[in-house]
């Protein structure tokens, strides 16, 4: 399965610059909804080498910063900090 363009790199704010605040704002609705709804969501991220990258996840919780999410494909847990997601879609 392929990310939706938007989580590949479509989002704005990749390629070093901010994500503008309405962008992180609807991101992470998607993910409280998808951690309430237990839905599977596209992620796009920033890793801590600045590359992007993207996984679809099923989040479990979301504080302090952080996405706790269920990798699909692997089925490994996975958390990411909330300030290097750049995008989440839910999944078709």
């Amino acid at each position: 399965r392929r990310a939706p363009a938007v989580v590949r790199g479509g989002a704005a704010g990749l390629g070093g610059g901010p994500v503008p605040a309405h962008t992180h704002s609807e991101a992470l609705a998607v993910l409280q909804q998808a951690v309430r709804d237990k839905a599977l969501v596209w992620v796009g991220y920033v890793d801590a080498h600045g590359a992007t990258a993207s996984r679809l996840v099923k989040p479990v919780s979301i504080g302090a910063g952080y996405l706790r999410a269920e990798d699909e494909r692997t089925e490994m847990l996975h958390t990411f900090a909330l300030h290097r997601i750049t995008a989440a879609v839910l999944a078709d």
